[in-house]
Order: structure tokens, then C-alpha cells, then sequence
């Protein structure tokens, strides 16, 4: 039957385009909202995100195998999907309500039917799989229908599904980029599901209105034997599609095991923020869209159909394999060289690393599927086999995730993972060729041997273990802990006699003296809070320190704690010395799930919660446990005298955004206080606690003081400078109505709208913050009961207080000073804070940084360590500066004071340690870098020299020291009119330094 003449077959081309290029958009933005709000429901573990993953794919599979068969004998393929469009738009509508029902379902299971992990996971598939079976189903139809339509003669089907799985890939891209970097943003979860279902109904308007009466036809073609090749001329064996199918899906099995791989490792240079994921995501789509129309020219007229998909299998392979240390040679490089790190990159960096490592090997893999197609699918039968093979695909993704997450990253790690995947493509490729008569033998041996050489001379030139440690970024870090497990990249550093835990490259804990102090107060400080604790829930349990600050109260019966990564829960162990062993302690109850997933299952309720170090921006799950679905949750889980603790970082934080976690923390606390991790700001300093209850504030001062008795716990806080109760109480800032007149009108942080997971990371509002603080900080006198009947011993009291309160301001007022550059008062308002309470030991630690930076000061240990360097006696300078540091590691003077010590006494490697230290913080510090480029000239490492000092002229090209000591590096390299050039620079900037004078003299000879 022959179509009738209408506008839809006029531009059936441009129409077929436009709406499935829509229907990509639409797809991908499905899939974003539902894996989200799935794992709200579900968990973010890396379970329970790879199941209801493997739940959406089934669905598409099941969709397009069904479609295929269902398809062949209807006339109007159009209308059907119209329908199928329909029908995801209306799921699309009503998902939220399914999904509200599905949570209630899940928290009953949990609750009643079951504990055990592997069923509780099962339940978890089966009711991502029921929730998503509609919709999927109707996704994974529209390639088998749409393309029955469009596609009608053989000789152009090659080119045809290569444009339509090319464009619709290419949607779906942008459906990744617009939800992840704009929709969710702007208009909220829910804002957005119906913003994408209007696009549904459109589609499904457009071809019922304008293509209802079209029917399909197949054109016979009338083969041109010339042009024919003898591979094209026959029908291929029914055994050589049987391999084509089979080798399709472990191309599926291997292609989504790259995608899981390299988003794991990615995330280790770029961050796991959500731009982060969605660069990542969508470079994978991009490289495969285009990879398919790029050979949808081709694939029609192209000979040995085999031997191309042979080839193609094997430079994935090879290409894969090759962008990993790539990559990680280019961010190391870039980072030395800029500055640039991790997830304060910029968007561009971004995308430029994905680019890097996957479009190659994307552009390969999108080629695959219309290759294949055009293999195995006949016109005569193109809805069902084309259905069939994109389920066997789809099918072998799905295995190939689950293989890459449970298995290979585990048990060999992500680079080892690479190339066992890449020995499979070229396993593919080898079956593939060799299926070809004229290419059997001798020729597909040859490709086979180089693709052999180029992959294990790469795991020999790379070794695995060495691309993602920390040990690349800080010269003299030992690594001591190393596992790429499940969920994150893990790592343990030793360096200044301090343990370090790394996640993914950030560092997450430090038993350093600041590190120690916020894991214990986030336990310690809401337990000395509450009336009567029995029962503790944290969220999180990292380095153990702050689940085994809670062992020093005999009275806390149950520490229940959930803690998603079981690679953390390894690394734990190796803190003992530092978390009271907290992983072997019988009272310690240890779930491996998503925190508030296993707060909703649990039945029990709490007298204390912890959330943990756990920072909003830095994985997209993560701003789930800052919202006020998330505050209600853990309300409706504590004891009505219950307390919850919620600690908020300071950094990569903007004020309104700092504000708004306490306005939705307040919402459902309104009795909340805010504390901060110091006695006062530090210029270090990035940590604050909120404190919430159903009840007001009040500290009972008698029972307060008893606690501190307990000789762990006081043993505990002595070792983090807190000695009695005073130094506790004198972290208090705001609360109630105090606190929310500071917060003012922000908009909440829900689950629907996330707002922390957006905006620039690289900002640091922390001086803001404090400033704004410091002016409103009020005294927690008022809060306090149970003070003693002797008027007298409660005027002491209150005197105690009062000074260290004066003190505390005064040392808010100096970090404010130092934020602003004003070094004359900063030490003028230390010194106020000093003469109100000379006999307070964490002051007294600071002074001790900071005293001999007054003028004319004598006989403090850093004025002797000073006064040695100068009299030459190098080793006893440095040691008492190394015993500073041990103290008050975080501060970047004494740190930059050991680096030139370090450089004088020719430990030139422990230099570079030093200042590379204070650039992992602070990479625009051009004084620190200039240091580090002269400690690389010191050892002959020019080309790293020539890249801090280039790094330096860029953010400021006048750096008159950078000029000369590049026109240095120049020279020293054989390069002396470029020296000349530099150094004729320097001249003009101070035309009276007679050194540059004096040395360019020497290179115009």
C-alpha cells in the first residue's frame, strides 16, 4: 500500500527527526528524574542506584524486543506512536504519586518482612522494575515502531537507523544537559517531569494530527551487480547472524561496563557534584550520536559489513585503554600548571577531561549498533529483529553493569577493569573478522597482534595502582590504605605524623587536632546536651571518630550507624588509635546502606542523630540529607527529648546557601542553635553544628560538669585543647529567634527542589559568614540551668563565661582581620583575647603560631626557632617548627617558614612537600608557588619550574620575581633569547634591580 499524499509525507524526513530527537530529550530527562526520586525512595547506595538502573534497561529491552514483534504486521506504525508518546507522558504525570506509594510499600518491607541485604535488594529490583515497566516499555518501543515507519528499502536501512539512533542518542544528550544544568534547577523535580510530559503530548498531537492516514510500504531494490561485493551479494548463514546477535550483546556487556568505569574514575579528577556527573554522562552520549551519523554516509555503500565491525571492536579496545593515563597525566599536568583540581574545576575543564577519555572510544561504540543492524536486520522482518537486537544490547548492558560494579572494580580495580573490557572487544573483533572468508587467517592475526602489543604495552607503561592515589598530587604522602571499591576510590595518607582519609581524591578526615575536634564535638556535644541519652543514630560513619566519640557514655546503650560504602567501613579500622576501635565494640550496630534509607526502615526511635561529614554539593545524593523531607524523617525517628545534630561546612558553601540549610534545618527544629567547631573563627576553620530539638535550649550546668568527669571523655577533649565545660558553652553562636533573624527569608531545600546541588563550588564565603556572625553572636548564659544555690558561685560563674565570651569575640573580630588583610589588628585582637584569658589552652595554642609576629617579641618558641635559623643552626629550627606544626598544621606561615627552612638545609623534596601542601588549599598563592618553582630549579626539574612560574604570570603577568626566575629557567635550558626576553621584562617593571641588570649582561655576551 502507498502512502497518501499529506503535509506529513511532504516532510516526513524533517518531521521523523525533529519528534525523535524530541523523544531522546524526553527519554534521558525521564531517566535522570526517576533514578533520582527512585533513590530517595530506594537508597543511593551503589546497590540499590545499579538495580533500579538494571530495572530501567530491562524495561527498554523488554519494550523494544516486544514492539519488534508486535509492529510487523500493522499498517500505520504511526499511530502506535503516537500512543507509545502518549502513554510515557501520562506515567510521566502521575509518577510522583506511584512513587510516594512505592516509598510506603519499601519502608513497610524493611520494617516488617525482611533484614536481609540480598532480599531487601531483590525487593528493591522488583519494585523499581514494577514502578518503571510502563514507561520503559513504551521507551524501548519507539525505535522498532518509528523505524518500521521510516525505513522501507534495504539498500538505505543501513543509513537510516544510523540517523535514527544517531539523533535520538543526540536528544537524549541534551535531555542529560538541560535537566542536569537547567530544568531540575529552575523548576523543581516535579517542575520538570511535567515540563518533559508537555513535550510527550506534543509529539503524540503532532502525528495524530498530521500523519493519522499514513500507512507503510517496502520498496524492492533492484541490485546493481557492479557495485555489489561478494560478502553483500549472499544472505548471511543463519550461524553468522547467531554470532553477530551473541557479539552485539557482550558489545552491550562492555560498553556500559566502560560507562560505569569511567564515570568511578572521572569522578576522582572532576568531583562527583551533579555537573560533574552530568559532563560525564552526557560526552558518553555525545560520542556515541555522533558516531552513528557519522557512519550512516557509509554503512550502506561499505563492503566487508564484518570485517568494519571487526575493526571498529578492536579500536575501542585500544582507545579505551589508551585515555586513562592519558587522562590522568593531563589533570596532574593541568593541575600543576592552573591550579585546576577535582570539583572546584571549571564547567569547560569538565568536559575536557570526559572529551579526553571517552570520545574516541564513544564515537566507536555508536557506529556498532547501525553495523550491526545492517548485518542482521532484514526489511522484510525490520520490526522484530531490529527489536531483538537492540534487547540482546540492552540485555548485555545490563550484565555488563552489574559485572563492572560487583565485580572487576572490587577485585582488580578500574584501569586493570579497562583492560580486561578492552581484551573482550578485541575478542569480538577477532570472531567478527575471522567470520569474513577473505579475511580469515594471516590478515585479522596481524590486527589482533597490534591491538595485543598497543594494550598490555599500555598496563605495562601505566600500572593501575599509581593513576588515582593521592601520593600523585602531594610529594612525600605515603599511601598506607588503597582500595577502588564500589563506591568510592578510598585511600589512607600519612604525612606530619597525621592519618589522613581520602575519598575519591578529597580529603574526608584528618586526625589532626582540627580533624579530631569536629568528629568528636558532633557526637560529644549533642550527648552533653541531652537530659538522659540511651540511644544514638549516626549517619555516616567515615574515619570511625565520630561514631567512637560516643563510647566514652556508658549510659548510651545503642550506637546504631549507616554507612553506605563498605571500603569505608575497611578504612575505619585503620583508625583505631584514634576512633577507640569503635568497629569492634559490641555496642556499635553497623548497617551498610544509604543513611536515610535506613533511618526510614528503622522502627526504633532516638534520644541523639548525627549526620556526619557529609558535604551537600559534593555528590548528588548528598543534598538529600539537607533537606527538610530529611529533617521531618529524622523528627518523626527521635524521642520526644530527642536531639539532632547537623553539621555544615563552611566551605564551597555561598552565605545564602549556608543560610538556607539552617532556614530548612529551623523548619522543622525551631528550636536550633548554632555552634561553631572552634572557640573561635580560625582562618582554617570550615566547620559549624546545628543543634535541634522539639524542645528550647537548656543546658543543665551540674550534670554537664559530672559528665566532663569521665576520664576517656575528658581524655578526649584534652586532646583537642577543650578542658572544662567553659571551652564547650563558648562555641555557642545563635538560637531560635536570634538564629532566624540572622537567616532572614531563604527559600527551603527539599527533595523536590535541591537547590544545594547547584551553583559554583569554587566559592568560598567563609569570611562573609564569620563577619556576619561576629557582629550578631550572642551569649549562651540565658540557656543555662541547674547553676548552684550560692549566689556567689553562680556570679563566678557567669564570670567565667563572660570572659571567655569576651575572648571569643575578640578572636572572631582577628580572623575577621585576617580575611580582610589587616595584620596590624589581627594580632592587636588576639592579644585582647589573650589578656582576657591568658590560662585558656586552645588560645594559648594559637598565641604560640602567632606571638612572634609582633614586633619586638621575645623567648617564644617560634621567635627561638626564628632566631636559630638566622644563627645557621638549620636542624634546630626546623624542629621546633615541625613541633608546631604537629599543633596547628593548618597554618599556611609556619608551613611556608618549614618549606625555606627545608630548601636551606638542602631537603629540597621535604621543601616541595611543603609548599605543595599550602597550594592544595590555596592555588592562587603566587608567593608559594614562586617558591616551588625555585625548589624544582634547586633539582634540575626545569620543565615543572617553567610551569608554576607560567602559572603565576597568568594571574598576575607583572609578578616580577616569576618574570626573572623564568628568564632563569630559560636560560638554564639552552633557550637564551627567550631568557633575554623574560629578563628585558623584568628590567622595565624595576629598572634599578641590579642582579637582572648584571645577568642579562652575562646573556648578551
Amino acid at each position: 500500500m502507498v502512502a497518501d499524499s499529506s503535509i506529513f509525507d511532504k516532510y516526513n524526513q524533517k518531521i521523523i527527526f525533529i519528534i525523535f530527537t524530541l523523544s531522546g530529550i524526553c527519554g534521558l530527562a525521564y531517566e535522570v528524574i526517576w533514578v533520582r526520586m527512585l533513590g530517595l525512595t530506594l537508597g543511593n547506595s551503589i546497590y540499590a542506584v545499579s538495580l533500579v538502573v538494571a530495572a530501567f534497561m530491562a524495561g527498554l529491552g523488554l519494550g523494544s524486543y516486544l514492539a519488534g514483534r508486535f509492529i510487523e504486521n500493522k499498517a500505520n506504525p504511526l499511530r502506535i506512536y503516537a500512543f507509545l508518546e502518549l502513554g510515557i507522558g501520562l506515567f510521566a504525570i502521575v509518577s510522583p504519586f506511584l512513587l510516594s506509594i512505592l516509598s510506603i510499600i519499601y519502608i513497610w518491607i524493611g520494617q516488617n518482612l525482611t533484614s536481609s541485604p540480598l532480599l531487601i535488594n531483590l525487593f528493591r529490583f522488583i519494585l523499581a522494575f514494577t514502578i518503571l515497566l510502563i514507561p520503559t516499555i513504551c521507551m524501548g518501543a519507539t525505535l522498532p515502531v518509528i523505524s518500521k515507519y521510516y525505513i522501507r528499502k534495504q539498500s538505505k536501512m543501513g543509513a537510516e537507523i544510523a540517523w535514527l539512533y544517531g539523533i535520538n542518542t543526540l536528544g537524549a544528550m541534551i535531555g542529560c544537559l538541560a535537566t542536569g544544568f537547567i530544568l531540575i534547577e529552575k523548576l523543581g523535580v516535579t517542575g520538570t517531569i511535567f515540563a518533559v510530559a508537555i513535550i510527550n503530548f506534543a509529539i503524540s498531537a503532532t502525528i495524530l494530527l498530521l500523519g493519522r492516514d499514513q500507512t507503510i510500504t517496502v520498496a524492492v531494490d533492484i541490485p546493481k551487480e557492479k557495485t555489489k561485493s561478494k560478502e553483500t551479494e549472499t544472505k548471511y548463514h543463519y550461524y553468522v547472524l547467531l554470532v553477530v546477535l551473541i557479539g552485539f550483546a557482550v558489545s552491550g556487556f562492555v560498553s556500559i561496563a566502560y560507562e560505569v568505569i569511567w564515570t568511578r574514575a572521572l569522578g576522582y579528577f572532576v568531583g562527583h557534584t551533579s555537573y560533574a556527573f552530568t559532563s560525564i554522562l552526557a560526552t558518553f552520549l555525545f560520542g556515541i550520536g555522533l558516531g552513528s551519523l557519522a557512519i550512516s554516509k557509509f554503512s550502506d555503500k561499505a563492503k566487508h559489513l564484518l570485517v568494519i565491525l571487526g575493526i571498529v571492536e578492536i579500536a575501542i579496545g585500544i582507545t579505551a585503554v589508551l585515555g586513562m593515563p592519558l587522562l590522568g597525566k593531563l589533570f596532574y599536568l593541568m593541575e600543576n600548571k592552573f591550579g585546576i583540581r577535582t570539583w572546584i574545576t571549571p564547567i569547560w575543564i569538565k568536559f575536557v577531561y570526559s572529551f579526553l577519555i571517552m570520545l574516541l572510544p564513544t564515537l566507536l561504540m555508536g557506529i556498532t549498533f547501525p553495523l550491526a543492524a545492517k548485518i542482521y536486520v532484514n526489511i522484510k522482518q525490520l520490526g522484530s529483529q531490529l527489536g531483538k537486537i537492540y534487547a540482546v544490547n540492552t540485555a548485555g548492558g545490563i550484565l555488563g553493569s552489574f559485572a563492572a560494579v560487583f565485580l572487576f572494580i572490587p577485585l582488580v580495580g578500574m584501569q586493570t577493569s579497562i583492560c580486561i573490557m578492552a581484551v573482550v572487544n578485541l575478542l569480538i573483533g577477532t570472531v567478527l573478522i575471522n567470520l569474513a572468508p577473505d579475511f580469515r587467517g594471516i590478515r585479522s592475526g596481524i590486527l589482533i597482534t597490534i591491538g595485543s602489543i598497543a594494550l598490555f604495552g599500555v598496563m605495562i607503561l601505566f600500572p593501575s595502582h599509581h593513576t588515582y592515589s593521592v601520593q600523585n598530587r602531594i610529594t612525600g604522602a605515603q599511601s598506607v590504605y588503597y582500595k577502588e571499591g564500589l563506591n568510592n576510590t578510598v585511600e589512607i595518607i600519612q604525612r606530619d605524623n597525621a592519618l589522613d582519609l581520602y575519598i575519591d581524591g578529597e580529603l574526608n578526615a584528618s586526625t589532626s587536632k582540627s580533624g579530631m575536634l569536629v568528629h568528636r564535638l558532633l557526637a560529644q556535644l549533642p550527648i552533653l546536651l541531652h537530659p538522659d541519652p540511651k540511644s544514638v543514630f549516626l549517619v555516616g560513619l567515615g574515619s570511625g571518630m565520630t561514631a567512637g566519640a560516643v563510647l566514652p557514655f556508658e549510659s548510651i546503650k545503642t550506637i546504631d550507624c549507616a554507612e553506605i560504602s563498605t571500603d569505608i567501613v575497611q578504612a575505619a579500622s585503620e583508625f583505631r588509635n584514634y576512633n577507640h576501635d569503635i568497629i569492634k565494640s559490641p555496642r556499635l550496630n553497623l548497617r551498610i546502606e544509604d543513611g536515610r534509607i535506613a533511618l526510614s526502615t528503622e522502627r526504633q526511635k532516638y534520644d541523639v542523630m548525627v549526620t556526619g561529614i557529609i558535604h551537600p554539593k559534593f555528590n548528588p545524593g548528598n543534598a538529600g540529607l539537607y533537606s527538610k523531607d530529611y529533617y521531618e524523617l529524622c523528627k518523626s525517628r527521635l524521642n520526644n527529648d530527642g536531639i539532632m545534630c547537623q553539621w555544615i561546612p563552611l566551605n564551597a558553601l555561598r552565605d545564602s546557601e549556608f543560610k538556607m540549610i539552617i532556614k530548612t534545618f529551623q523548619s522543622s527544629f525551631p528550636h536550633s542553635s548554632l555552634w561553631f567547631e572552634e572557640l573561635f573563627g580560625g582562618s582554617g576553620n570550615y566547620n559549624a553544628i546545628l543543634i535541634g530539638s522539639r524542645m528550647p535550649l537548656a543546658i543543665d550546668y551540674e550534670k554537664l560538669n559530672n559528665r566532663l568527669q569521665n576520664s576517656v571523655l575528658a581524655g578526649d577533649l584534652r586532646e583537642v585543647d577543650i578542658i572544662d565545660s567553659g571551652d564547650i558553652l563558648n562555641r555557642f553562636m545563635l538560637s531560635d529567634d536570634d538564629l532566624a533573624a540572622f537567616v532572614g527569608s531563604q527559600p527551603l531545600i527539599t527533595d523536590n527542589r535541591p537547590r544545594l546541588e547547584f551553583g559554583n563550588v569554587e566559592t568560598n564565603d567563609f569570611a562573609n559568614i564569620l563577619t556576619a556572625l561576629g557582629n550578631v553572636r550572642k551569649s549562651v548564659w540565658p540557656h543555662i540551668t541547674d547553676l548552684p544555690a550560692s549566689s556567689e558561685e553562680r556570679t563566678a560563674i557567669q564570670d567565667k563565661l563572660s570572659r571567655r565570651d569576651k575572648m571569643a569575640r575578640s578572636c572572631i573580630k582577628a580572623d575577621i582581620c585576617f580575611w580582610q588583610h589587616k595584620p596590624n589588628e589581627y594580632l592587636a585582637n588576639y592579644q585582647a583575647a589573650e589578656a582576657i584569658a591568658p590560662d585558656n589552652v586552645a588560645l594559648q595554642t594559637q598565641m604560640a603560631v602567632i606571638r612572634a609576629l609582633k614586633n619586638g617579641a621575645q623567648g617564644s618558641d617560634l621567635q627561638k626557632a626564628k632566631r636559630l635559623a638566622t644563627q645557621g643552626k638549620l636542624p634546630e629550627a626546623i624542629a621546633i617548627y615541625e613541633l608546631l606544626m604537629s599543633a596547628e598544621p593548618g597554618r599556611v606561615d609556619l608551613r611556608s617558614d618549614l618549606g625555606l627552612l627545608y630548601q636551606k638545609a638542602g631537603k629540597t623534596d621535604q621543601a616541595i612537600a611543603q609548599f605543595q601542601l599550602i597550594l592544595y588549599s590555596d592555588p592562587r598563592n603566587n608567593d608559594i608557588r614562586n617558591n616551588l618553582g625555585i625548589a624544582f630549579m634547586q633539582i634540575s626539574q626545569y620543565e615543572k619550574a617553567e610551569n608554576e612560574f607560567e602559572v603565576i604570570l597568568k594571574n598576575n603577568p607583572n609578578h616580577l620575581q616569576a618574570i626573572v626566575n623564568l628568564g632563569l629557567t630559560y636560560a638554564r635550558t639552552g633557550r637564551k633569547n627567550k631568557a633575554i626576553q623574560m629578563l628585558e621584562k623584568a628590567q622595565a617593571i624595576d629598572p634599578t634591580n641590579a642582579n637582572i641588570k648584571r645577568v642579562l649582561e652575562q646573556l648578551k655576551k
